[in-house]
């Protein structure tokens, strides 16, 4: 077992490497792009959407909760999420994203002790990921995560 959590964790971190590695296209940390004054910006990546962008952008889970494991999460990652800019206050908002977070979790009860604190869980984002649902494997246990999350577009 002790072959498959340091496996989880190699494969976790190797994994967002590459994610990291490979959204060179734009800048991971910087705001993105407004349109110029009067004028929506061209975007490459038009959809059924409409002038919807996809973009790599970090994420972060500030609180989270397992069920059925009665543990408190934080985490950070990354989000591949669908971003519309509102014409009118210049802002980007995040209509879905997926994410890929690495977690540090926090038990709440003796017996929901996981085998890891570190933990690494896929999530669904919704309403500008302020609403975190999805799946946390904490090397004992894959759990069901409920959260909330900040994301970083402008």
């Amino acid at each position: 077992m002790i072959i498959n959590n340091k496996f989880m964790k190699h494969f976790i971190f190797l994994l967002l490497i590459i994610v990291s590695l490979t959204s060179n296209a734009q800048s991971f940390f910087k705001p993105l792009p407004h349109s110029t004054p009067g004028k929506l910006m061209a975007t490459p990546n038009s959809s059924v959407f409409g002038t919807d962008q996809w973009n790599f952008r970090p994420i972060v889970s500030v609180t989270s909760y397992s069920i059925p494991g009665n543990q408190l999460s934080t985490g950070a990652g990354v989000a591949y999420e669908l971003n519309s800019l509102d014409p009118a206050t210049q802002k980007w908002t995040s209509i879905v994203s997926i994410s890929m977070l690495v977690y540090y979790n926090v038990p709440l009860t003796p017996e929901s002790t996981p085998a890891n604190v570190i933990g690494g869980g896929i999530m669904l984002g919704l309403l500008n990921n302020h609403l975190l649902l999805g799946s946390k494997y904490d090397g004992k246990r894959l759990n069901f995560e409920v959260g909330t999350g900040i994301n970083f577009n402008n």
